[in-house]
């Protein structure tokens, strides 16, 4: 059998976790717990030193995976970085946190499939290796798209006042134009080498999309408007995930 690539593997099972979790959504403590221990249970296998070829044991059937193989889709490049795999543990295993504690309190049934989706979401983009332009100067627009998918897990299945989970998308969806003129400065950095005025200019583009990705005040009252009425490991969760994602792309930026 020959092996399956990582960028293929990794995001198919978490959305086939995910499918099964929305079937299932109406056990309020057994799904919640058994996606829980299955993210959990990948997180581990991912930060376990694995070798090029690991193997990974699906229902009893030994599976094997190519952890340098790469997939290509729609003119986007996926392939594992190497510095790339413990965040990837790091990000399956807050999730499992999250789901076994839904299975102890629950955050509405809506939840343990949105939390995986989202993983799945967090974790392409972060195997997202090329592009037609920087992989990494598209990363505000996908983390508007994870975001909105975001607001559906905020709300918790109620249909209350949605200010607070959309004003979430404003520093991605902000971010993003300034991403773009960077990409453009740096197409003609690339033309030019020598034209210092582009490069001050992407890197000053970079430095303010990058901040408006934190969320500096007043951008940050989304959060604390959401936290008042969001479910809090729902609310947690997303928080972690987001910061955690945004803190790697900009060191991506700085070495890039």
């Amino acid at each position: 059998m020959n092996p399956i690539p990582l960028p293929f593997f990794l995001p198919t099972l978490l959305l086939l976790l995910a499918l099964l979790a929305y079937l299932f959504r109406f056990m309020d403590r057994l799904t919640p717990g058994l996606s829980g221990l299955a993210a959990g249970g990948l997180g581990l296998w991912l930060m376990s030193d694995p070798p090029i070829e690991g193997v990974a044991r699906l229902f009893g059937t030994p599976i094997r995976v190519d952890f340098q193989a790469e997939m290509v889709r729609f003119d986007l490049v996926f392939r594992l970085i190497p510095s790339s795999l413990p965040i990837l543990g790091t990000i399956l295993i807050f999730t499992s946190i999250a789901l076994l504690l839904t299975a102890a309190s629950s955050q509405g049934r809506h939840f343990p499939w949105i939390a995986l989706l989202l993983s799945a979401g967090y974790c392409l983009l972060l195997l997202l290796a090329d592009a037609p332009i920087q992989p990494t100067l598209l990363a505000p627009l996908a983390l508007a798209v994870l975001t909105a998918l975001g607001i559906f897990a905020l709300q918790a299945g109620q249909l209350g006042d949605t200010v607070g989970p959309l004003r979430t998308l404003m520093p991605p969806l902000l971010a993003f134009p300034f991403f773009v003129l960077a990409s453009w400065h740096l197409d003609s950095l690339a033309i030019n080498p020598q034209d210092a005025e582009a490069g001050l200019a992407a890197a000053t583009f970079l430095a303010l999309g990058v901040l408006l990705l934190l969320a500096p005040a007043p951008l940050h009252s989304a959060g604390l408007a959401v936290a008042e009425s969001a479910p809090p490991v729902a609310f947690a969760l997303l928080t972690l995930l987001y910061q955690f994602v945004v803190l790697t792309l900009i060191f991506r930026i700085v070495t890039l």
